[in-house]
């Protein structure tokens, strides 16, 4: 029983942090589909 709870728990915990690292990553590949769509020729400071 202590054990079924312990692994739920850790369970959750690598659920959660699966969800962290796909949204970052999702995060990361918007970020590079707009720097590459957007024109680089920006106005000079």
């Amino acid at each position: 029983m202590k054990a079924i709870r312990s692994f739920l728990k850790h369970n959750a915990w690598c659920r959660d942090l699966c969800v962290v690292i796909m949204l970052m990553t999702l995060a990361v590949t918007l970020a590079l589909l707009v720097l590459y769509t957007v024109p680089f020729e920006l106005p000079a400071p």
